[in-house]
């Protein structure tokens, strides 16, 4: 066997065995989201019960294109699955937090919310300019809500000693993590330089 040959060899052995690792993960992730049906939850808990079931589809999704071991794997699709795996593994960390005090999670909810408005208007905008309808009843209630919850937010923010600058950054609709995704991936225990390098790629 040939030099390149082996390395192709090695490089399927450590691909095989990262998807039996995956599989195995999938396997525990899919008891424990199917232990959750039937169980009333807290809002707080539903949210972090949907993101986690979308983490397992992403990883479904990555074991189904790996699994036809084809000549050429779709690299792109594979990157751009894994991706969406890490954020949604940092955004069911995020929501479901146990230290959190009551206002930490309304703070961090209400940072969402406000991304989320601003997102569909951008959204709903690029729409309507693409010659789509109007959504009227979306913007018709968008300064108004958007001014709810900037006060929830700046509200919060100052109980929990936020500094005005930073009060000032959560209440602009571009914030996702109230610490960013590194304090995030911080918080979670995650090693920042392999979060950084996969948040580059």
């Amino acid at each position: 066997m040939n030099k390149r040959n082996e390395a192709r060899a090695a490089g399927l052995k450590s691909m095989l065995a990262a998807l039996e690792k995956l599989e195995a993960a999938m396997q525990g992730a899919v008891v424990i989201s199917d232990g959750a049906i039937g169980v009333v939850h807290t809002g707080r808990q539903n949210r972090a019960l949907f993101v986690f079931a979308k983490l397992i589809t992403h990883c479904m999704s990555v074991a189904g294109i790996i699994e036809n071991r084809t000549a050429l794997l779709d690299h792109f699709s594979v990157a751009t699955l894994g991706r969406a795996i890490i954020d949604a593994s940092l955004m069911t960390k995020y929501i479901s937090e146990p230290s959190l005090t009551a206002d930490e999670w309304d703070l961090r909810r209400q940072v969402l919310y406000l991304h989320d408005l601003t997102t569909r208007k951008r959204f709903l905008t690029a729409l309507e300019l693409a010659g789509q309808p109007r959504d009227t009843g979306f913007f018709e209630g968008y300064a108004a809500a958007k001014e709810r919850l900037k006060a929830k937010i700046e509200d919060l923010a100052a109980k929990l000693g936020h500094s005005s600058d930073q009060i000032k950054e959560l209440s602009s609709g571009q914030k996702v993590f109230v610490g960013g995704s590194r304090g995030a991936a911080r918080e979670a225990g995650w090693d920042l330089q392999e979060f950084e390098f996969h948040q580059s790629y």
